[in-house]
């Protein structure tokens, strides 16, 4: 029930057609999300770009259609406005009578994982409950 929108940088190697490698400067990828009844109960669920190089591999092809897929690391922030690292793999077919009219491709739903990545103080938090654990176990040892 969402909508996902990127952008990639300029080709950095190969081709189009054949398959290369995308440059991640400039680009975005944003996950718009719908979380209620009216068309005004949309926002952004996750607002960032592509970070390294995004592949860009044909998969298959034929005299009627073209398969790629389109691949990268991505970083940025969730809604709730933790920071967020993830990968994508996008699947996008083209037909060759569309393409001869609009040269415009049709994309089959892909996969994104997306994994929070923890606070400073989230992790401080952990850090000091781990000493801790560590001092009670060391003095419950030094008294057997």
């Amino acid at each position: 029930m969402g909508s996902v929108f990127f952008s990639t940088g300029a080709l950095a190697s190969g081709s189009i057609w054949t398959g290369g490698t995308f440059s991640s400067a400039g680009s975005t990828f944003d996950v718009i999300g719908r979380w209620g009844p009216a068309k005004s109960d949309r926002g952004a669920l996750f607002t960032g770009a592509f970070v390294g190089p995004i592949e860009w591999t044909l998969v298959a092809s034929s005299k009627y259609f073209h398969e790629y897929k389109l691949t990268g690391e991505i970083k940025g922030q969730l809604w709730n406005g933790h920071m967020a690292t993830g990968t994508t793999s996008q699947d996008i077919w083209t037909y060759w009578n569309q393409e001869s009219h609009d040269h415009k491709g049709t994309m089959r739903l892909g996969t994104t994982n997306i994994n929070a990545t923890p606070e400073p103080g989230t992790l401080g938090l952990l850090g000091s409950g781990l000493l801790a654990m560590a001092g009670a176990l060391r003095r419950k040892i030094s008294r057997a």
